[in-house]
């Protein structure tokens, strides 16, 4: 999978014009981070800030009660997937369908194959808003064993953080910044994304690992308050712009 780029890349003049001046380049991934420092000149201020989730909408609760209110049945094994027809491709959804038979997914969104709208191994749910189904969606992620995400290419998913939020650990793939919140075997299982045996052996190790679902989630849960934390977040973005401010007022 190709991202094309619709305009031209910036040339020389236009970073040498910025020489000097209050820009900065800001990033939420380590990834996007290291990809942006090695695609612009030295000069350019490239500062990593990850993205962040507010405790008050993303927390966790009993997973009992969680079924409950979504309406799964106790006893099995649930793992939660966000798809779309808009991202079909990049969500590589098609890997989890060859990946797993042991476990239930839940499906958030359509897919682009309706044959997979008749699958038994999945449940889908397309009436969720965003805004409206804030408090159903957290516990929608609640009442799964884990989220899973299979892209080709990701930044800081915000899908991942508000999982590791509720505390849940995370099927990933090892892309883009989804290392930088998902540990592998300590807080989720990760795997090549174009590899399906590395989805198989990561599905496999999730469904072997139900005795420690719960010290996985803490884990999910430290990680989410430690590096995460809005608070931190605001304070990064404060100091970037007085820094660029008093290149500003010394320019002037």
């Amino acid at each position: 999978l190709e991202y094309k780029a619709k305009t031209t890349p910036a040339g020389e003049s236009f970073w040498e014009a910025l020489r000097g001046k209050p820009f900065a380049l800001t990033a939420p991934s380590v990834w996007l981070t290291e990809y942006a420092k090695a695609s612009v000149p030295d000069h350019i201020t490239v500062r990593h800030i990850p993205n962040a989730v507010p405790e008050t909408g993303f927390y966790p609760m009993d997973k009992a009660l969680a079924r409950a209110i979504i309406g799964i049945p106790p006893g099995k094994l649930y793992m939660l997937f966000f798809a779309g027809t808009g991202a079909w491709k990049r969500k590589n959804f098609e890997i989890l369908a060859r990946a797993f038979n042991k476990v239930h997914a839940i499906v958030v969104g359509g897919v682009a194959d309706t044959d997979l709208m008749r699958d038994p191994r999945f449940s889908f749910m397309n009436s969720f808003d965003p805004v409206l189904d804030a408090a159903k969606i957290v516990a929608l992620y609640n009442a799964v064993d884990a989220f899973c995400i299979t892209s080709l290419i990701d930044n800081l998913p915000n899908t991942v953080l508000e999982a590791i939020s509720c505390a849940r650990p995370v099927i990933g793939a090892r892309v883009g910044g989804v290392t930088d919140m998902v540990m592998d075997g300590v807080n989720g299982w990760l795997f090549d994304p174009r590899d399906t045996d590395s989805a198989v052996s990561a599905l496999q190790r999730f469904s072997e690992s139900a005795p420690i679902f719960d010290e996985m989630g803490q884990m999910s849960l430290k990680i989410a308050r430690d590096g995460f934390q809005q608070s931190d977040v605001a304070g990064a973005f404060r100091s970037l712009y007085e820094e660029l401010a008093e290149i500003h007022q010394k320019r002037n």
